[in-house]
């Protein structure tokens, strides 16, 4: 109670700890009292009480309820007396979980507040909840408790006996998608239409902390930039991952090479893995002409080009490895006179046999090659073909008018009054057999250059035949065409007889004399 001005009396309550001052007057002879609002007077620390469970748990993200505890006497009461004290969180096992955020904080009148606390990785945890520190308790202020002694927070052993201590089990949520892992390791080599893996190949979405999350997606998906799907990847491109993972039972990749594999998540644009896989040939199955024969060939001249036969497996790819022998005979043939010549057993070199040097030794129609590899059951036929001289004369097919008009194209006769349009020159060998290999150009042109020859002069034979579609002799008169091809080793040539060119269609009219 202290005096004051004009005989006044102020009476001053205060509290220890926090300095609260309660203040009443007393005027003259009359007492004025003063009653706080009840309190408590707390005792020593006997417990802590986890008054806010942590919950929102997920691994590497802050409790999205963070831990509150109380420091509480015997009686249950909060300790207000608390300066000093500090409250400590540790992961109950720190081998396995790691506790990041602030982990020791104050005690404030009592309570200690956690504010950015969280665990990882996913699984069973638990939280405990320390009291450490030394204060002094206010009765007679002379009291000192120490429990630092009590607790080893550095190591892994606290004493479970120490009664400062409270725990929270829990379970930690897996965090937000970071990777995909897949199970088992894909293989570096593979052959062509062999399942990648088996069992098969699992795709599964995983935290930071590789553990798997669970996320819900729509799919997962494989895919690869140098084999396009269905005709190089093949299989169950595209699999449903309602709980973040799923099983490709049957992918495959049917063409040889070395191809980079990707797998993502729709739903995840950024996530996805990839590896490299080398696909080598399936066992050989079939043979393929890479150069079949055309449909007619010059007898007595090398082929070309060259027959070469490719050994592959089922899926078209050449059978590096194999190297046997390839045979080749004629299997249709118009004569038993024909020959053919050069190789006829060839060995494959890194799946693939080339027949250099082969030639036919007499003409004909009707010839068939068909190449094998008897040991395992393959063959191929080719085409049929024809087999001829080449062209040692020229032939006008039909019959050159005896008339024409000028400037108007040349058409043969097939029969009195049945015009053939353009002038078809057969290439013909010594046989009069037109000769189907011939491609050579021929060239038209008029005898001692007696009128102009409009149109395509110079036409390349197609299958022994040149066609002149719009030969037109423009000057009037009697004038000869004449044909000239080369066969390889000569000049063949063919004039025609005798052509009468009379003037064509009237064009124009012209003053020939003016007055």
């Amino acid at each position: 109670v202290t005096g004051g001005a004009s005989g006044e009396r102020t009476l001053v309550v205060q509290t220890v700890e926090q300095g609260d001052v309660l203040t009443g007057a007393i005027t003259g002879n009359e007492i004025l009292s003063l009653v706080s609002a009840p309190f408590v007077v707390s005792g020593n620390a006997s417990s802590l009480l986890l008054a806010a469970e942590a919950t929102g748990i997920i691994s590497g993200v802050n409790f999205s309820t963070q831990p509150l505890v109380h420091v509480l006497d015997a009686s249950a009461h909060i300790v207000a007396a608390s300066a000093g004290l500090r409250v400590v969180a540790v992961a109950t096992d720190p081998s396995i979980h790691t506790l990041s955020g602030t982990t020791d904080v104050p005690v404030v009148r009592g309570v200690a507040i956690f504010h950015d606390l969280s665990l990882s990785p996913a699984g069973p945890a638990g939280l405990t909840f320390y009291l450490d520190g030394t204060w002094t308790q206010p009765d007679n202020m002379t009291t000192s408790h120490n429990l630092t002694a009590a607790s080893n927070f550095n190591g892994t052993m606290i004493n479970t006996s120490y009664p400062f201590r409270v725990t929270q089990t829990l379970h930690i949520a897996p965090g937000q998608a970071s990777t995909i892992t897949l199970w088992p390791a894909p293989p570096a080599t593979v052959s062509a239409g062999v399942t990648l893996t088996m069992p098969p190949l699992m795709a599964t979405l995983r935290d930071l902390d590789g553990v798997p999350t669970s996320t819900p997606v729509a799919a997962f998906a494989i895919s690869s930039p140098t084999c396009p799907p269905r005709t190089c990847l093949v299989g169950t491109l595209t699999v449903p991952a309602p709980d973040g993972s799923a099983s490709f039972p049957d992918v495959a990749v049917i063409v040889t090479g070395v191809h980079e594999i990707s797998i993502s998540s729709p739903g995840l644009d950024v996530l996805n893995i990839s590896f490299n896989l080398t696909v080598t040939s399936a066992s050989a199955s079939v043979l393929k002409l890479t150069n079949d024969l055309p449909p007619a060939v010059f007898a007595e001249r090398l082929l070309s080009p060259v027959p070469s036969v490719r050994v592959c497996d089922v899926f078209g790819n050449t059978v590096g490895d194999y190297g046997a022998a390839v045979t080749v005979s004629l299997s249709l043939s118009p004569s038993v006179n024909t020959g053919m010549l050069g190789p006829t057993s060839v060995n494959a070199t890194h799946g693939i046999a080339t027949f250099t040097g082969m030639a036919f030794s007499s003409a004909g129609s009707g010839f068939r090659l068909t190449f094998q590899v008897a040991s395992d059951g393959l063959s191929v036929d080719s085409r049929v073909f024809t087999v001829s001289y080449p062209h040692t004369f020229l032939e006008i097919q039909d019959v050159l008018p005896a008339t024409v008009r000028a400037g108007v194209p040349v058409s043969t006769l097939q029969g009195p009054g049945q015009l053939q349009p353009g002038v078809h020159v057969l290439l013909n060998d010594d046989a009069g057999l037109r000769t189907l290999a011939s491609n050579e150009t021929v060239t038209a042109s008029i005898v001692a250059q007696t009128s102009p020859l409009q149109g395509n002069t110079t036409v390349r034979a197609v299958e022994g035949v040149a066609h002149f579609e719009d030969l037109a002799i423009m000057s009037t008169g009697v004038h000869r065409i004449h044909f000239s091809s080369s066969n390889g080793a000569r000049l063949v040539t063919l004039t025609t007889a005798p052509i009468t060119v009379v003037a064509g269609p009237p064009a124009e009219l012209r003053i020939s004399r003016q007055q």
